[in-house]
């Protein structure tokens, strides 16, 4: 024992007199523990600094004092109550933009401010936080007695998919500005208010074709069979889009359309109309409306051709079959190719 101990006791006085590796080379571990205790003294310093960066993300530095975004929200929170409301919109607008949750209180105050433009600044602003506290006092400008405060307050609820009330909405479908009614169906569709069908369905005549059009779209998003009379008078409307609108909504509902109806339609003047109703033809597999498809392989529409085209390639009745043996022949290689393609499925 004495002998061993000796020759460590050697090796250690070696190590130190000849500069070599020492104690830590010849026991075995003790580099490791050296190293281990060299951590943890690293380790307070490291929890400090970990701290400080928490302190920092909650708005504080290392002596409790705002850190620089917090006092540039402070700041900016201040002007929303400057004289002059130019600069009440700016602050607002920052607010919004830096999306600082501390604001959503002082933005809320500044919905019952007595500029619309900086009520409509403020809105948006809350929009942009995203916080539900705001859907409330959203809701209440509903019946701002200015326009773009409505409409914008509309479009702000629709980053919301809950807690937003729909009756102060469906008010707002009889209000005399056309881009309101418009937000207001909009805002109904994104809220899936399927209740409120009705109430959108009698805004059909409306004079502006925008809300007819979000009608239309609208009964057939929300899946509204109660809305399918209505949207049968959209086919006759005046307007192309909502005519085409139309189509589209009751081929959703799959609802019936009067083959003498969609005939018509497919002579109808505006082109996107002619394409949708002869895809529609197709896809129902009409029979009577083969004459007509016929006729539009020669339409003055590319699009129109094409479509004409592969509806044919839909009904299966021998004369689509010899209309897509014509159709090989058309000088438009898009009618060519549908042709083909179409006669090699089966009938």
């Amino acid at each position: 024992m004495s002998g061993h101990g000796g020759r460590v006791d050697s090796g250690v006085s070696a190590g130190r007199a000849g500069g070599g590796p020492g104690r830590t080379a010849l026991v075995p571990g003790l580099a490791h523990l050296t190293a281990a205790r060299g951590a943890l003294a690293l380790e307070p310093r490291l929890t400090a600094r970990l701290g400080r960066r928490r302190r920092l993300r909650r708005g504080r530095d290392d002596r409790g004092g705002p850190t620089r975004l917090s006092v540039v929200v402070r700041a900016l929170i201040a002007r929303l109550k400057d004289e002059n409301a130019g600069v009440r919109v700016a602050a607002a607008r920052s607010l919004g933009h830096l999306g600082d949750p501390r604001a959503v209180l002082p933005l809320i105050d500044v919905l019952a401010d007595s500029d619309g433009e900086v009520r409509s600044a403020a809105v948006e602003a809350l929009a942009d936080l995203g916080d539900p506290r705001a859907i409330g006092p959203i809701a209440g400008l509903l019946k701002d007695p200015v326009a773009d405060v409505k409409r914008n307050a509309l479009g702000a609820l629709s980053h919301f998919d809950q807690a937003v009330p729909t009756a102060p909405v469906v008010a707002l479908l009889d209000d005399p500005d056309a881009d309101v009614r418009h937000e207001a169906i909009d805002l109904l569709d994104h809220l899936h208010a399927r209740s409120a069908a009705g109430a959108i369905a009698r805004l059909i005549h409306d004079p502006s074709p925008d809300v007819r059009h979000s009608v239309v779209s609208t009964l057939g998003s929300l899946g509204a069979q109660s809305g399918v009379a209505a949207i049968t008078e959209a086919l006759s409307d005046a307007n192309a889009d909502v005519r085409q609108a139309a189509l589209g909504a009751l081929n959703d509902l799959k609802a019936p359309i009067a083959e003498a109806t969609l005939l018509n339609l497919m002579k109808d003047s505006n082109a996107d109309v002619r394409q949708r109703a002869a895809e529609l033809a197709g896809e129902r597999s009409v029979v009577g409306a083969i004459p007509q498809l016929r006729r539009l392989i020669d339409d003055a529409r590319s699009d129109v051709r094409e479509a004409a085209t592969q509806a044919l390639g839909h009904i299966a009745d021998p004369a689509a079959r010899q209309a897509l043996q014509a159709a090989l022949q058309s000088p438009d290689p898009k009618v060519r190719r549908a042709a083909a393609e179409a006669l090699g499925q089966d009938p």
